[in-house]
């Protein structure tokens, strides 16, 4: 994938900044003294310094899909990884070298995100834009002598070029069927290029709450056989330490199952009463995670023996 978006670089220059390749050498070596020596007519040198996940894009949610048979696969979404590039002007007059990294500043500015009829090999199928941060004063690289000085060679002006690429791990999962939802209520991140283009992120802005609203589980008999017109009832606790019962009491169906809408998170006890047999009484808790996280399987199930 790297390969692809170097040809892709290397295409958008010659393209779109009209760089000849039989005038103008394009690049992408480590630029040390010992290879700028021997530089004898105009480079343009991108040289990849840094690679690392871009953490503020990552997806903590897993696309899900049913399956069937009671499951549902899930997969994960790709990451986005930021591949960091210096690019260099290499010339023997420095106003031909200033000339050179202005038309090539302007180009990458001009086609950010890179255009789609621009990518290369499997860059053609990548589900999100592949974006670009071009002379950011916030990038990886805090000291620009130092980097310098660590290839033994003078300091020069160069741009910094951030590209965000997606890397799919293929990542599927088949869970069983979870009977509870999260609401995530707030209004969506958004990011904006440098045309001032929006575009809506699956990530919401800081400040939004999410709770299970609904809780579903299922009532069966020694065996697995599910036992219909059982009572269900929440018990949850006011804040004044007394019971106090959550929700109406439920009939399961004829399948044993129940559903309970609106519960909010906490510590509850579920007592279920079947004719003829004692209640049972189970702990239970519905807790939030960490914004963003998948909510864990929430199937309830309750065997109520004979008496």
């Amino acid at each position: 994938m790297i390969d692809d978006l170097d040809e892709t670089l290397r295409q958008l220059l010659i393209q779109k900044a009209a760089l000849d390749p039989a005038e103008v050498d394009i690049s992408f070596d480590i630029p040390t003294r010992d290879w700028s020596t021997p530089v004898t007519r105009p480079t343009v040198n991108l040289y990849l310094y840094d690679i690392r996940e871009n953490r503020q894009l990552r997806e903590m949610y897993w696309d899900q899909e049913p399956s069937g048979n009671g499951k549902v696969q899930i997969k994960r979404g790709p990451l986005r990884i930021d591949l960091s590039y210096m690019i260099t002007c290499w010339t023997s007059a420095t106003e031909d070298q200033h000339r050179l990294l202005w038309r090539v500043l302007e180009t990458f500015f001009r086609y950010s995100p890179l255009p789609e009829d621009m990518l290369q090999g499997g860059l053609r199928q990548l589900v999100h834009p592949v974006r670009t941060e071009v002379a950011q004063p916030d990038g990886v690289l805090k000291n620009v002598s130092d980097f310098w000085g660590a290839l033994e060679n003078q300091l020069r002006p160069s741009i910094s070029l951030v590209v965000t690429l997606e890397l799919d791990l293929e990542q599927i999962r088949t869970l069983p069927l979870v009977f509870a939802r999260v609401l995530k209520f707030g209004r969506p991140a958004v990011y904006r290029d440098t045309e001032g283009h929006e575009y809506l992120l699956r990530q919401l802005e800081s400040g939004w709450e999410a709770a299970p609203v609904r809780l579903a589980g299922e009532i069966h008999g020694a065996g697995g056989k599910p036992i219909g017109g059982a009572a269900v009832r929440l018990i949850g606790t006011q804040a004044d330490g007394h019971p106090v019962q959550v929700g109406p009491t439920l009939q399961t169906q004829a399948d044993g199952r129940y559903v309970f809408e609106g519960i909010p998170p906490g510590d509850y006890t579920l007592v279920v009463e079947v004719t003829g047999r004692a209640p049972q009484q189970r702990p239970l808790t519905l807790a939030v995670g960490e914004r963003g996280e998948l909510l864990p399987e929430l199937v309830y199930e309750v065997e109520v023996p004979m008496t």
